[in-house]
């Protein structure tokens, strides 16, 4: 295989054809870093391939739309619905190059003792702590023998972090000696409590609005007193994959989430909006009003908004919400993510604003509202602008529109218009998502959690405002910004200075254990011969994958019936040499498969003076030396 592999490259590297072309290729956010490192180290032209990230599924959607766009994806795991296509895309491979795991990170700005999660001890449950009069506790026990089902017993790591984010309350029960990914526990409908869905349950607000009982006994925190918000990936994350797998929860086709899919803001714990965006901090997104008073949700695939009224409006003025669990979605390319970091235009009410296009609705066109609540115009709404008349600005909650509904125009939260970033001339940035056979782009309106704090810090917050390129490191900094939040991603995240990843209890249950190299490596282990049993429980592989086989990739894909420029077989040589993969690990910060400070390790030894035409040396090619990096393949 190894040998196969590096003659069908070299005979890749010595490709000619077209004229270079600007390429994008897309792949896990998680491995921009890593990407970017080797892309350098590997000495290929920026011109023929830039990294864009996306997330795992948008690299493997790329790898089988029609026309193929990419040959090969960076991702966060091994392929998943890539593997059973037809021919020529039924030779599915993938590089385990590196080690990873998916931190849950919070702020640690303050000295405080919450560095565990919870999981053990038990929980008494508030009755009605969802405020509906009744006890809805899933899973719970009787433990005064009065008759009433209200303390909840935590016995894995991950019974919190299941009811967190996705509402689901049963334990997993699982061989923690097992290598096989657990079987899904619970469903995303609701049905039986005990084994769905359930995120307004009592167990629920009572875990995230009490910050002590989501971690170990001991957890004193003086900033803290809820959670505020949980932040996750995206849905075609790998990592997003890789983290309902791990915790046994539905696949992500079933909106497992407690916010519903990527673009939906549905989850029944709501969190008032902080500050007012600009001149006293806090957040730059938030809804219009509150989600209990919305008569009309935006639809995934049919943003709308619902019709208004004076009753509408959020009380006090200027406050909507936002839900507990917010999605990070951003857009393609990074140009776009932050198209203008000015305060829009403030000229008393009714600041400066100008008619901006709207993404087209086949609804009614009274359900074609504007966040003020008047029909639109040429399908078009009044949007805020700067000072120079561009639109993509950061609007405050009492900058509202001149005209609209009465008696609830004059009380919108005016953040909700930062929930689509606009470029300077109005359009609106959009992101790669699978449709049938086929890669369309969606636009991204009213999803815009991303920018929670482009420009301001939650008031209780000190440092940096999040701008960051990917969703793995814009993560790692929400959770400074909001220190009252958490967040799941790559560890990569981690290096958002200043926050933690916390510690989990292990899979056997005996202790916690921090995310640290020699317990991620636990996992090339096993129960019988090593500690297995006792790894950091979110650990990973990553992956170069490919659906058209290594050895099969070329420097010129044929796209749209022009041979191209991409270079794609020479990044796939450089990958599968440890000196190239584990310096760019390092850079990363990756843990690398094999010690790097070893003597004669792979990591010290030189880089070739020319990577596009070199020969690998055995002792540092994919083989029987660098255990867990052997080429993996669909079955």
């Amino acid at each position: 295989m190894k040998k196969t592999i590096a003659a069908s490259l070299a005979l890749g590297l010595c490709a000619s054809g077209a004229s270079a072309q600007n390429r994008t290729m897309q792949g896990s956010d998680t491995l921009y870093d890593i990407t970017q490192e080797m892309l350098s180290l590997c000495a290929i032209n920026p011109a023929n391939l830039i990294y864009v990230g996306g997330g795992s599924g948008a690299g493997e959607n790329a790898m089988s739309s029609n026309p193929i766009t990419q040959q090969i994806a960076p991702m966060s795991k091994f392929l998943g619905s890539g593997c059973g296509k037809p021919a020529p895309l039924n030779v599915g491979r993938g590089i385990a190059h590196s080690l990873d795991a998916i931190g849950v990170l919070a702020d640690d700005t303050e000295d405080t003792t919450c560095d565990v999660m919870r999981y053990t001890g038990s929980m008494p449950v508030a009755a009605s702590a969802n405020g509906n009069g009744s006890v809805e506790c899933p899973n719970c026990v009787d433990s005064n023998a009065d008759g009433v089902l209200d303390t909840y017993n935590f016995t894995e790591w991950q019974q919190a972090l299941r009811i967190i984010f996705a509402g689901q309350h049963a334990p997993v029960a699982f061989d923690a000696c097992s290598q096989a990914a657990p079987p899904t526990r619970g469903n995303a409908t609701v049905g039986n409590p005990a084994f769905s869905k359930f995120c307004d349950s009592d167990v629920r607000h009572t875990l995230v609005n009490n910050w002590a009982n989501m971690f170990e006994t001991g957890c004193v925190d003086g900033e803290c007193t809820a959670l505020k918000h949980a932040f996750r990936r995206d849905d075609v994350s790998g990592t997003t994959d890789t983290f309902l797998a791990l915790l046994s929860l539905p696949s992500i086709g079933n909106a497992p989430f407690c916010n519903g899919t990527e673009f939906d803001d549905n989850d029944p714990i709501r969190r008032p909006c902080d500050g007012n965006g600009q001149s006293t901090g806090g957040e730059n997104v938030c809804r219009r009003t509150t989600l209990a008073k919305e008569t009309g949700n935006p639809a995934p695939t049919n943003p709308v908004w619902g019709a208004v009224t004076s009753a509408a409006a959020p009380s006090p003025a200027g406050r909507g919400d936002l839900g507990l669990v917010l999605p990070v979605v951003t857009p393609e390319f990074i140009a776009d993510q932050f198209p203008n970091n000015t305060p829009c235009a403030v000229n008393g009410f009714g600041g400066q604003f100008k008619y901006a296009p709207m993404p087209l609705s086949l609804l009614p066109a009274a359900q074609q509202l504007c966040p003020n609540g008047v029909v639109r115009a040429l399908n078009a709404c009044l949007w805020p602008v700067d000072a120079s008349g561009n639109f993509g600005c950061v609007n405050s909650a009492t900058n509202r529109p001149p005209i609209g509904t009465v008696g609830f125009v004059s009380a919108m939260d005016g953040r909700v218009y930062n929930m689509t970033a606009r470029r300077a001339n109005g359009s609106i940035p959009t992101t790669p998502r699978k449709s049938g056979n086929n890669v369309v782009q969606r636009p991204l309106f009213n999803v815009g959690f991303y920018r929670i704090h482009q420009r301001t810090l939650q008031t209780n917050a000190s440092g940096s405002t999040c701008q960051e390129a990917s969703s793995t490191n814009q993560i790692g900094c929400l959770v400074h910004a909001s220190p009252c939040s958490i967040g799941f991603a790559g560890l990569g995240a981690d290096q958002q200075d200043p926050n933690k990843v916390l510690a989990l209890g292990t899979p056997a249950g005996t202790s916690s254990i921090a995310a640290t190299e020699p317990n991620i490596r636990r996992l090339l282990q096993d129960c019988a011969t090593g500690d297995f049993d006792e790894r950091y429980p979110l650990s990973r592989k990553l992956y170069l994958n490919t659906l058209v086989g290594f050895e099969n990739v070329t420097n010129t894909p044929v796209i749209n019936g022009v041979p191209t420029l991409t270079q794609e077989a020479q990044l796939v040589r450089c990958w599968q040499d440890r000196r190239f993969v584990d310096r760019a690990a390092d850079v990363a910060g990756f843990i690398t498969l094999t010690d790097k400070d070893a003597p004669g390790s792979c990591f010290n030894q030189a880089l070739p003076g020319d990577p596009t035409s070199f020969s690998t040396p055995t002792d540092c090619d994919l083989g029987d030396d660098n255990p867990g990096t052997e080429i993996e393949a669909c079955p």
